[in-house]
Formats: structure tokens, sequence, C-alpha cells
């Protein structure tokens, strides 16, 4: 999770989810993802309205961008394309975080030319990832205003 600064919170307050959702998206994830892979582009993305008060689901390719190793052999030949991953990220406000969940789908990078999921089932499988472990999280309540900030929570935890 990232904590929201106070710029955040007010642009937060000030715009929609939806909007404050694609900017963050565009300005942080998206932009890590482009310097670390470049050539990242996203494939669809939409809105979750009844998932914490407005989610956003996108799910992005990322040419030779995968967390998942692939033959050297393989990855060197001229003759076979680069590895292509797909990320399924799911984003939400809770309290004063923005929550980023990722996952990839692993096969699409280690099964390479044998891979033939289309590419409606690839998304039903990444966003029923995404929201089983959204539904896995516990978030503990804030502590009181006039607890001192040491003790103050907003995090999240997976059992």
């Amino acid at each position: 999770s990232i904590e929201l600064g106070p710029f955040e919170k007010w642009e937060l307050d000030t715009t929609s989810p939806r909007d404050f959702l694609i900017k963050f998206f565009r300005e942080n994830v998206l932009a890590d993802y482009s310097q670390s892979f470049p050539g990242t582009t996203v494939e669809s993305a939409r809105l979750v309205p009844d998932l914490e008060g407005g989610a956003l689901m996108v799910n992005t390719l990322h040419p030779n961008g995968s967390g998942f190793q692939v033959d050297p052999i393989v990855r060197n030949d001229p003759n076979t394309p680069p590895p292509v991953a797909k990320r399924g990220n799911l984003l939400f406000c809770h309290g004063n975080h923005v929550f980023v969940i990722s996952s990839e789908l692993a096969d699409r990078v280690t099964e390479m030319s044998t891979y033939t999921t289309d590419t409606e089932t690839e998304d039903r499988i990444l966003r029923d990832r995404l929201l089983d472990v959204h539904d896995q999280m516990h978030f503990e309540d804030a502590a009181p205003a006039d607890t001192p900030p040491a003790t103050k929570t907003a995090a999240a935890t997976t059992p």
C-alpha cells in the first residue's frame, strides 16, 4: 500500500475515485512498469464500482517484462519473438492508502509458443485472482485521532 500525502488526499476528496485511480495508475504504476519494461502498454481497464467505493482493474502487457524466467536459449533465439508478460492490476483506496495488487500470467512467458489461452479467458483468470486476494485482505481499523502516530495503522494483511 502507498500512504496518501496531503495533496493526494485533497485530489481524492475533490475528484471521483475513478479519475483519481486512473491518474494514480498512469503516474505511478504505469510509469514504473514503462521504466522497467520499455514498450509496456495498457491492454484494458475498467472500473469496479461496487468494490471499495470504486476500484480500478487494469491489464498491462510487458514485452520482455516478466517475473518468471525464460530459457536463455529461447530468449536469445532471433527467430522467437520476445515473451510478452501480462499482468492484472487492481487499485483501490482504503483509509489513507492506495492499494495496488498485481498478478502475472506466468504461462504466457513460460510456455511461449505453446500458450493458447484467449484474451477473454486471461482477463477472467486475472480478475478472479485479484478479487480473491482482495477478499482475503483484512483491514485493521485506524486508531483514534488522539492515539500517538506510532500506534496508528491502516495496514492490510492476508491470512
